[in-house]
């Protein structure tokens, strides 16, 4: 069975959905359990589109590609299934389709995307619906957040978990920990906070957790990474290390007293595995995919209740014996998640969809 998989996404937006589409065409490796996975993109087959501003390339991507550009791509590299990895796919029956839907955002309040996005997102998702093979999602938890909105898709979710990258999320050597906070700044004790930015990921919420906490660690500050979320003062230093790149990402949470990410919602989480997998204890919110993907694992409470939350931080702050045991049972859980049984179980859930 040949699969032609739409890559588009990783050419205009770097981030959770670019990753996943990177990493599961690296892990089918061309072909697994007899799927064959032949990556297609805008870029690629309209090398022109190149050179367009970004957000001419966004229109040209929704109005013309997610159409007919996919579909001849999927002839002409003669698929038999067409797969739309972020969201939108080809509203028709023949080539056969299937989509990976990442999160509720098209449908979320406060709203994450821009307005042009959540509309065309829902549109993209309606006029797909009825005609798709299958959905690929990559939680329980996400897959309810989505039937709520489209339940006509309730017998064709396929639940396919995502993985992390255990080479490049594993505990690094103190002594490259300590380069790493010697190249950002970083003097003292740290919570660490990675791509807060949005309003689903609470960050002034979490901020006035933080704050809260009594008697700290001398010198304790807080290190940001990706783009600045703003709109929350800090009585405590803050260091924003700006975008970086997973060899520093993984020594930062290598050192970490813990890592703050209880967002209000999410499609999967990626920030609160890869910290498991660098040995580093977990501060999230209750209630969301992010409790499911912790299984227990990490200091749970409420992303509204702040009290909660700081009573989470400073156990975790308090407690050297809890940090340890969360070091050890984060390791373990960190290993269930891996691309290759991604892989494994998309290609299951692309044979059934055939």
């Amino acid at each position: 069975m040949r699969v032609a998989f739409d890559t588009s996404v990783t050419e205009t937006d770097p981030g959770g959905i670019s990753r996943y589409v990177n990493e599961l065409v690296a892990a089918f490796g061309g072909s697994r359990g007899g799927v064959e996975l032949v990556p297609i993109s805008m870029g690629t087959e309209w090398p022109w589109s190149r050179n367009l501003e970004r957000h001419l390339r966004v229109l040209l991507h929704d109005q013309y590609w997610v159409g007919p550009g996919q579909v001849a791509a999927c002839k002409r590299v003669e698929a038999e299934l067409l797969h739309g990895s972020a969201f939108k796919v080809a509203a028709v029956a023949d080539p056969a389709t299937s989509l990976t839907i990442h999160d509720d955002t098209p449908w979320d309040d406060p709203p994450t995307a821009s307005f042009y996005n959540r509309v065309n997102l829902r549109r993209a998702m309606r006029r797909a619906a009825p005609l798709v093979r299958g959905v690929l999602v990559s939680t329980d938890t996400t897959a309810a957040a989505i039937l709520r909105h489209l339940p006509q898709l309730s017998d064709r979710m396929h639940i396919t978990p995502f993985g992390i990258n255990h080479a490049a999320f594993r505990p690094v050597p103190a002594h490259v920990v300590d380069q790493v906070r010697r190249a950002h700044g970083i003097l003292g004790p740290y919570v660490l906070m990675v791509g807060p930015y949005g309003p689903r990921k609470n960050f002034p919420v979490m901020m006035r957790a933080l704050t809260a906490v009594k008697v700290p660690p001398p010198g304790l500050s807080l290190v940001v990474t990706g783009r600045p979320a703003g709109g929350a003062s800090a009585p405590m230093p803050v260091i924003h290390t700006g975008n970086i790149g997973d060899e520093e990402l993984a020594a930062l949470y290598s050192g970490a007293e813990f890592l703050f990410y209880a967002s209000r919602s999410e499609g999967f989480g990626f920030p609160v595995l890869e910290a498991m997998a660098c040995g580093c204890p977990v501060v999230s919110s209750s209630g969301t995919v992010l409790e499911e993907l912790a299984g227990g694992c990490a200091e749970l409470a409420p992303a509204g209740d702040v009290e909660a939350l700081t009573g989470a931080c400073q156990r975790v702050l308090d407690d050297g014996d809890r940090r340890k045991q969360m070091t050890t049972t984060g390791l373990q859980r960190a290993q269930l998640f891996n691309w290759e049984e991604t892989a494994t179980a998309t290609a299951r859930a692309w044979r059934a969809m055939a």
